[in-house]
């Protein structure tokens, strides 16, 4: 007689309230560990998916952009799981939960690495003798910021404060990328002389490109050192601007990308209504979404083809290996985004390389993102 045929004759011989409850027990059990399988299948493929979304055109798969967009929630879903899964001892599921965690751990130390202090700025060179010792390495300090119109600043009124100046000259930046720079244009007011005659003492170098049909809106540059080169890499199609620099630091030619990628373009009174929808839902909310969901769309098709000129601007200048480069700016677009792996194609970011925590360099609930950026080739490094 087998284990099975002993087990059925002993239930048999049970009464029959004995029996209904043991079948009511085994059938919450395999209820239970059926909802535990599909959850813990649902929240690894939402993860898996978000974490490698980059790797797909958001013109191919617009998805795949939302996906990446809500990667950090997927992440904390998953790791909130895992520890219900300790507790509730389900050892098979926890397996295959950690085991997906590691293979997405990049993913996750990129969004939120977790550096500890400063790296030494003592690097090696080898002397006349053949001894390796220690020197002190040459430091350069970039800044990047979008400054929203100068801080929306009233321009035209030559009273109004810019504190974003104060701010750049405070700043002790060596090179300074700054984003949605305005001026007026208007004989009153601070226009771009008055604004370029401020900083002049600190950074006698200036290069400015113009947004999409914005004369006195764009992407500025200002440096400690000459600027030889500072041109308009995008063709005008979508809002924004990405200029290209040649810069001669100490004698040796630096090349940088100062970019403003596609916005949302989400008005803020559709932000503060995606901020109060949680506590009251109105009548219009359906087509209101509607509408935020169209303009993400939109930037997210555009900001893939703009870091796609990117792109073929720089193979077409085909630098020298001895060069180093800087992709910065307002990108726009999470650690985990189509846009963000093409412009930082072979570079380093260097927020993964020393920060510490999400850096979020956009805060307007329920956005809270780090869409600002600065990759660097290997010719540096961060300290």
């Amino acid at each position: 007689m087998t284990t099975t045929d002993k087990n059925q004759k002993q239930l048999a011989a049970l009464p029959f309230w004995r029996r209904a409850a043991i079948l009511f027990i085994s059938t919450l059990r395999w209820v239970f560990r059926t909802f535990v399988a599909v959850i813990t299948f649902v929240l690894i493929s939402l993860f898996l998916v978000s974490a490698f979304s980059d790797w797909v055109n958001p013109e191919s798969w617009l998805l795949a952009a939302y996906m990446g967009l809500f990667f950090p929630l997927f992440a904390v879903l998953l790791l909130v799981w895992t520890v219900l899964l300790i507790l509730a001892h389900r050892w098979k599921n926890l397996v295959v939960a950690l085991a997906v965690l590691l293979i997405g751990s990049g993913r996750l130390w990129r969004y939120c690495p977790t550096h500890f202090g400063s790296q030494s700025v003592l690097t090696e060179m080898t002397d006349a003798t053949g001894a390796v010792v220690p020197i002190e390495a040459d430091t350069l300090r970039v800044m990047t910021y979008n400054t929203h119109a100068m801080g929306g600043a009233n321009l035209p009124n030559v009273k109004s404060k810019l504190p974003v100046v104060d701010l750049v000259r405070q700043s002790g930046a060596d090179i300074v990328c700054l984003q949605e720079y305005a001026f007026a244009i208007s004989k009153k007011g601070h226009h771009e002389q008055e604004i370029r005659a401020r900083l002049k003492d600190i950074y006698p170098y200036y290069g400015f490109v113009n947004n999409k049909g914005r004369k006195a809106m764009g992407v500025a540059l200002f440096s400690k050192y000459p600027i030889k080169v500072y041109e308009k890499i995008d063709d005008g199609k979508y809002y924004g601007a990405i200029a290209y620099a040649e810069i001669d630091y100490k004698g040796r030619k630096l090349a940088l990308v100062n970019s403003y990628l596609q916005s949302f373009q989400i008005p803020n009174e559709e932000r503060a209504f995606m901020h109060d929808m949680g506590v009251k839902f109105e009548t219009d909310s359906i087509e209101r979404v509607e509408k935020v969901l169209r303009n993400l769309s939109n930037a997210f098709e555009s900001r893939s083809k703009q870091s796609q000129q990117v792109v073929d601007y720089l193979q077409q200048k085909n630098l020298d290996e001895t060069t180093p480069l800087l992709v910065m700016g307002d990108m726009n677009d999470t650690p985990i985004s189509y846009s963000y792996r093409m412009m930082r194609g072979e570079l380093a970011d260097s927020w993964e390389e020393g920060g510490f925590g999400l850096g979020v360099s956009f805060r307007n609930f329920p956005f809270w993102f780090r869409i600002d950026h600065i990759f660097h080739s290997s010719h540096m490094r961060v300290i």
